[in-house]
């Protein structure tokens, strides 16, 4: 009962809040960001990329979740959720603070994929998860790059996002990026893996 009447406290919390989100503002940022994390890590998947690397369309929604208190019950990670404790102490930094809290518990009304925007699609190589599936069941293989709808604190000035990797073969990864927003540009200030096979 006593988790019950917590979890209902956080939820007219959330609710009552004025941290109203919405992430369709957010585009200039998020392909800024998404210029940022390509940038740093030199991939290539503009148009004219031999490879035929590409970025995925669509990006997919990670779910902020609040960890269990019982220590009795073990869970399996899920690569579709992160708990808040992760971001707000990621690899033990502090970038997000207690009061990004509830603003960030709030992101999670964002939809379940965005499309990139058409900045990024003038700029790089792109298509849906599906037709990649497809092309690589046709043996038809190149590398490509899955984003998250990045998060991002309440001042603004930090964000957090996962990039997802594929090679042209079997290995693939998972980096996480926290970015800061310093003179109204993105720029990438630590990473961490999330995944790897």
């Amino acid at each position: 009962m006593k988790k019950l009447s917590t979890l209902f406290l956080l939820l007219i919390l959330i609710g009552c809040s004025k941290s109203e989100f919405n992430i369709e503002e957010r585009n200039e940022d998020i392909s800024s960001i998404i210029n940022s994390v390509l940038n740093k890590n030199n991939i290539d998947v503009s148009k004219d990329n031999v490879d035929n690397n590409k970025i995925v369309q669509f990006l997919r929604k990670v779910k902020i979740v609040i960890p269990n208190q019982d220590k009795n019950i073990i869970t399996p990670p899920d690569r579709n959720e992160i708990e808040i404790n992760q971001l707000l102490d990621f690899e033990f930094k502090k970038y997000f603070n207690k009061n990004d809290s509830l603003y960030l518990l709030s992101q999670n009304i964002n939809p379940d994929s965005l499309e990139i925007n058409k900045v990024l699609k003038e700029r790089y190589n792109y298509s849906e998860l599906s037709k990649i599936s497809n092309d690589r069941n046709k043996r038809n293989y190149y590398q490509y790059y899955e984003f998250t709808i990045p998060f991002f604190s309440k001042d603004g000035k930090t964000a957090y996002i996962e990039l997802n990797y594929q090679s042209k073969g079997y290995f693939g990864n998972g980096i996480a990026y926290i970015l800061k927003n310093e003179n109204d540009k993105w720029k990438v200030v630590d990473t961490r893996a999330t995944w790897i096979n």
